[in-house]
C-alpha cells in the first residue's frame, strides 16, 4: 500500500518534525484525490496517525519540548494545530479537522482488524461512516 509507506511515524520523533506534515499531506490527497477504497484507507491511516502524534505531543510536553499552552489545551488540541498547518488550502476550521478525524476513526472501527475489509464494503458503508457513531455502534451489535 503506497500510503502506508509515508505516512507510517517513525519512533523517537518530535511532534513538530516535518515528516508529521508530510504524512498528513500524502493521507489528504489520498483521502480527496482517490477512488473511493483509497480514501477509505487514507481515512484508516489518518486515525492512526493522529494516535500517534497525540502520543507524541504527550512526550514532548513530558520532555518540556513544547511551550505551556493555556489550561485544557490538550494534546488533541495541539495535534489538530499541527494537522492544519499541514493543509494545502488556507482556511480548514477545527470544526472540519475534527469532523475528518470522526469519520477516520469510524472507517476504523468499521474495518476491525483488517483495513482490507474496507475494500468489500459496499457503497452502503460509506454512508454509515458520515453518521453519528451510537448509529453505527447500534448496526454493529
Amino acid at each position: 500500500m503506497s500510503i502506508l509507506i509515508g505516512t507510517t511515524i517513525p519512533d523517537n520523533i518530535a511532534s513538530s518534525d516535518p515528516y508529521i506534515i508530510n504524512a498528513f499531506k500524502l493521507l489528504d490527497n489520498a483521502r480527496t484525490n482517490g477512488d473511493s477504497i483509497l480514501s477509505r484507507l487514507a481515512y484508516i491511516r489518518l486515525a492512526h496517525v493522529f494516535e500517534s502524534l497525540k502520543k507524541i505531543v504527550a512526550s514532548d510536553r513530558r520532555n518540556g519540548q513544547l511551550p505551556a499552552r493555556r489550561s485544557g489545551y490538550r494534546n488533541a488540541s495541539i495535534a489538530i494545530d499541527i494537522y492544519i498547518d499541514a493543509q494545502e488550502q488556507a482556511g480548514t476550521s477545527r470544526e472540519e479537522v475534527k469532523k475528518r478525524n470522526r469519520v477516520a476513526r469510524r472507517w476504523r472501527t468499521l474495518a476491525g482488524p483488517s483495513p482490507i475489509f474496507v475494500i468489500i464494503y459496499s457503497e452502503a458503508a460509506e454512508g454509515l461512516a458520515y453518521v453519528r457513531f451510537f448509529v453505527i455502534y447500534t448496526a454493529l451489535y
